[in-house]
């Protein structure tokens, strides 16, 4: 997938990238953020790709605060399917923000596992802009 410039979202196939981290650490419980490109949105998907390993071991989410308050996505989703650069996961969103719109302007990855060994991947997230 192209980066995308922070402070304006892009349009994939139709999807608006409404935030992103690349290279996401998979080798570390420490908070990460993600700035998001839209003032007000609804969060649609998830999408991992482009890991340097498969991280096998690696488990946790993106949260709406800081250390691992208040989950976007399952706090105990597993990255096993990352198994090549082109191999893509999408997280399972958490039903309890789903009918919500977001105001967040940073979230959070945040793993509970590390994976063990240095791995990287990008994440993206997909959604409506409202502002």
């Amino acid at each position: 997938m192209p980066r995308v410039d922070p402070g304006a979202f892009v349009k994939f196939g139709g999807l608006n990238c409404i935030g992103q981290l690349i290279n996401a650490n998979f080798n570390t419980v420490s908070d990460q953020q993600i700035i998001m490109f839209a003032d007000a949105y609804i969060l649609d998907r998830i999408i991992v790709v482009n890991a340097s390993i498969e991280p096998s071991l690696a488990v946790g989410g993106i949260y709406r605060n800081p250390n691992k308050v208040t989950p976007v996505s399952n706090p105990g989703q597993v990255y096993t399917g990352l198994t090549a650069a082109r191999k893509y996961i999408r997280l399972t969103l958490n039903p309890l923000i789903s009918t919500d719109a977001l105001l967040d302007a940073t979230l959070f990855f945040s793993l509970t596992t590390p994976q063990g060994s240095a791995c990287n991947a990008d994440i993206y997230l997909f959604g409506d802009v409202i502002s």
